[in-house]
């Protein structure tokens, strides 16, 4: 038998991913298609500069969101050419000079090669397939110094794993706060056949994001109890720190997030001048007239809140949660997706009003609705760069009101007439469910009690979260934890 091996590396000049929809049936596709027996691709790590043009010069965006040199009004870039995040210069970690990073489309059971290569010059880095079940591959699950050493800088690591499940998943560091500073992209595994039913789409990748740290920085600051303010009053207070308060009115310091980013892009809001912002350019999803339906892929790559996710005067019809396809679409005018988690969406589009271009907004759950926290998008029909939407936010009404899809609990959300639909409200695709698992009657033992709770703070010792109150910390060792799991006893860890 023989295999087809596609060596795919992109290492474009600070693009960002997701304008075009994807049709992953396309037989012009040569980056990994169906008939394949192994998709290779290649991922550089690496740190770079919002706002810049290959860390040459610095770029700014005009009044109506176009870029350009900051000295020279005629030097203008693309978009794709500049990876902008909210807007604000700041540094930022990225794969292959992307933020996110690129998307990998593979199909069901193919043998998946992903060499990863570190080019930071101080920090260490491993990367983790999150929702990839690693069968008989443990070692490449990606999680430094249990599953492997972590990668040094200059060194690669080669995972290599079969994609057994379709799906929406996501790839991110697992090193301390590098997912916070950009390190994420999607990873998606469609159907190894051509279903009879199929859509262009596309991938959506959330993000909360801050201006102020990097990985490391902000771990320690974690660590040290500094990352949360324990006073109420300076929080309020102050300026530049913002706080997240729930609809019980249980609150958490968030000072470090200061935007929402929709596939690397967003607009920063100054909290201390409500008229500035800045004025960055928007992720625009560009659809044709003559595809009415299309598939989008949700993921939450942030690292502190659920978001809010909804598309004005669309309803989405909600198919699939972390891999897993619903027997029955949920209809929904919001979705909340919390960390970690993917969806999938069905959107019909929609002409109404003589409207071809739409806002999608994303929002945090905050109960002060923090103008920080919001987000925009457009969707639209054809390619106009100038295209701007004209919609509005849905109105609820008790004859006509909102549906929420995945809220906590039954009666949460402070937003008024609206229905919340929760996990009770999903049913899995009999096919994927384990009816050999549900008729096991093996009588279970517990033999251990795993106690989630946060350690206060003492004279001695800051505050932190812990099982069983011992801390995380990993045991020097020359080998991942995989190869010899008594490393780990004696240790602050736990397993």
């Amino acid at each position: 038998m023989w295999s087809c091996l596609v060596l795919f590396s992109i290492f474009l000049p600070y693009t960002t991913q997701g304008l075009e929809s994807f049709d992953p049936w396309l037989s012009d596709n040569k980056i990994c298609q169906p008939s394949m027996k192994t998709c290779s691709f290649v991922l550089h790590a690496a740190s770079a500069m919002t706002m810049f043009y290959k860390e040459l010069y610095r770029v700014v965006a005009t009044d109506d969101g176009i870029l350009q040199k900051y000295d020279e009004p005629d030097d203008k870039f693309e978009p794709e050419q500049i990876i902008t995040a909210d807007g604000y210069p700041k540094l930022v970690y990225v794969f292959n000079q992307s933020l996110p990073g690129p998307v990998l489309h593979v199909y069901q059971d193919q043998k998946i090669s992903v060499r990863i290569f570190n080019d930071f010059s101080t920090e260490s880095l491993s990367i983790h397939f999150h929702g990839i079940r690693q069968v008989g591959t443990p070692g490449s699950d990606g999680v430094g110094r249990v599953t492997q050493l972590s990668i040094l800088p200059g060194s690669s690591f080669h995972h290599e794993f079969t994609a057994f499940d379709e799906g929406t998943f996501w790839y991110h560091s697992h090193v301390k706060s590098q997912t916070s500073m950009g390190l994420v992209g999607a990873f998606v595994v469609h159907p190894k056949t051509k279903p009879q039913q199929t859509y262009k789409e596309f991938t959506v990748v959330l993000q909360d994001w801050q201006h102020f740290y990097t990985g490391e920085q902000h771990q320690m600051l974690v660590q040290s109890g500094q990352f949360y303010p324990n006073d109420l009053e300076s929080l309020i207070s102050s300026g530049t720190i913002d706080y997240y308060q729930a609809v019980d009115n249980s609150r958490s310091a968030e000072a470090l997030v200061t935007s929402i980013l929709v596939n690397g892009r967003g607009q920063y809001v100054d909290s201390r001048n409500n008229e500035n912002s800045t004025t960055s350019p928007l992720e625009r999803l560009i659809v044709q007239e003559s595809d009415s339906q299309y598939r989008i892929r949700l993921i939450n790559g942030g690292s502190t809140f659920s978001l809010v996710f909804s598309i004005d005067e669309h309803q989405l019809q909600v198919i699939a949660s972390d891999g897993i396809p619903f027997a029955q679409p949920v209809i929904a005018d919001h979705l909340i997706i919390g960390l970690g988690e993917r969806y999938d969406v069905l959107v019909n589009i929609t002409e109404q009003s003589n409207q071809s271009a739409w806002w999608i907004r994303v929002k945090t759950m905050d109960k002060n609705n923090n103008r920080r926290w919001h987000a925009r998008a457009i969707l639209q029909v054809g390619n106009n760069p100038q295209t701007r939407p004209t919609t509005l936010a849905r109105t609820c009404s008790p004859q006509k009101p909102c549906y929420t899809l995945n809220c906590p609990f039954t009666q949460y959300g402070s937003e008024p007439n609206t229905i919340c639909l929760t996990m009770h409200n999903m049913t899995t695709d009999p096919a994927h469910v384990d009816q050999e698992l549900i008729a096991d009657s093996t009588k279970v033992t517990i033999k251990h009690l795993l106690s989630l709770t946060v350690v206060d703070s003492t004279e001695h010792e800051s505050g932190y979260e812990a099982i069983n109150y011992l801390n995380m910390a990993f045991p020097r060792s020359d080998q991942p934890l995989l190869n010899n799991p008594k490393l780990a006893r004696g240790t602050r860890i736990w397993l």
